[in-house]
């Protein structure tokens, strides 16, 4: 919507542009052709509108989109340029701003491709001119102008390759920071009991994942986990073996959300933290609902085949939440444990996934129970 926004401010100002040009008597454009201009710009941007308010999954990719826009900019100030007489000193103006408009969203090749067809296009309205017009005695006042518009546009060829160089270099240098971020990021959650990342971790990764559904539509999810009976271990083995059991506990579902990412590689890293004393969370990006509960399913169908402390048998229960707009992150962590108090309740080894029918309102969807 923002790229669409602009690209209408262009118009209206061509638009503006082209209308004190013609005023003040510098061109001059039939009422007729100003009709069919006026109405193919309307007809543009009602189209690039629509595309701006479909659903993000059948969005066409941003690339295409800019440079169908810049396309289009193009061909517009060509049939100005041919059905408007005068001196014409606007008309390169409004190319380069055409340019200017994709260079930074569109490969430095596509680029090349536009600066190209715009250059053959001014040389064509100018060719078209010469022939159909009246004859001229000098053709040197049209030719300079092709020069120099040329001269323009090859800079401006060479300036959006150095932008673009500019921002392979940026994103090496992101990916280069990410990667210590990582490091750094992994190192503290060794240092964590259990290996889990600390409370204020937890909270910038909802925050970032909110923000990141907030604006892409890309669902997440959260599962929160925890050990059925812990105050009953504690009590019969001891504090030490409650804290071995927990760390068993948290390696067992790290090495799980391992396995999933490699069976199933998404190019992001599970996000898994310590809530409170024997409760873990797991943050699912790009997740929905339904996905979270293959997750779920799979962490306490692994746990119960394969306990994590022998001596004591453990089972786990499980609730489930899918992010929705409107709520706030300690609304969807209520959710979720909300969910979980429901499975421990309903005497645990089992999961519950909460999803609300409206925003601030949690309903409970299913209820799956693990085998004993």
């Amino acid at each position: 919507m923002q790229q669409f926004l602009l690209a209408l401010g262009l118009y209206a100002l061509w638009s503006a542009l082209a209308c004190l040009s013609n005023f003040s008597g510098q061109t001059t454009l039939p009422t007729e052709a100003a009709i069919i201009l006026f109405a193919g710009i309307i007809a543009t941007n009602t189209l690039f509108f629509s595309l701006a308010k479909t659903a993000a999954i059948h969005q066409l990719p941003h690339t295409t989109v800019t440079l169908a826009q810049s396309v289009f900019g193009i061909v517009w100030v060509t049939l100005y340029s041919f059905l408007s007489s005068g001196t014409g000193e606007l008309i390169p103006i409004i190319y380069i701003t055409a340019l200017l408009f994709a260079i930074s969203h569109v490969g430095p090749r596509q680029f090349v491709h536009l600066a190209i067809f715009s250059a053959l296009s001014y040389s064509l309205v100018i060719v078209m001119k010469g022939v159909l017009g009246p004859p001229k005695t000098s053709l040197w006042p049209e030719l300079t102008q092709l020069l120099i518009f040329s001269g323009v546009i090859a800079w401006v060829l060479i300036y959006g390759r150095h932008l673009h160089d500019l921002r392979l270099q940026l994103v090496q240098r992101n990916a280069s920071l990410q990667s210590i971020i990582d490091k750094m990021a992994r190192t503290a959650e060794q240092n964590n009991s259990g290996t889990a990342a600390n409370r204020r971790h937890l909270m910038e990764s909802l925050t970032r994942e909110k923000g990141r559904t907030d604006r892409s539509n890309n669902p997440f999810s959260i599962c929160i986990f925890e050990i059925d009976c812990f105050n009953a271990l504690i009590n019969q083995y001891g504090s030490l073996a409650g804290e071995r059991a927990l760390k068993n506990f948290s390696r067992r579902i790290r090495g799980e959300l391992r396995a999933m990412d490699a069976a199933n590689p998404s190019g992001f890293n599970r996000s898994f933290a310590r809530l409170g004393n024997e409760e873990y969370i797991v943050i699912l990006p790009q997740t929905g609902l339904r996905g979270a509960e293959r997750c779920a399913e799979r962490i306490c169908e692994a746990i119960r085949k394969h306990p994590f402390d022998d001596a004591s048998k453990q089972t786990v229960s499980g609730g489930v939440a899918e992010y929705k707009r409107g709520e706030t992150i300690p609304e969807l962590l209520a959710r979720a444990d909300g969910a979980l108090r429901i499975a421990k309740a309903a005497g645990g080894n089992q999961i519950i996934y909460s999803q609300p029918k409206k925003p601030r309102r949690a309903d409970i969807l299913r209820l799956h129970n693990l085998p004993s």
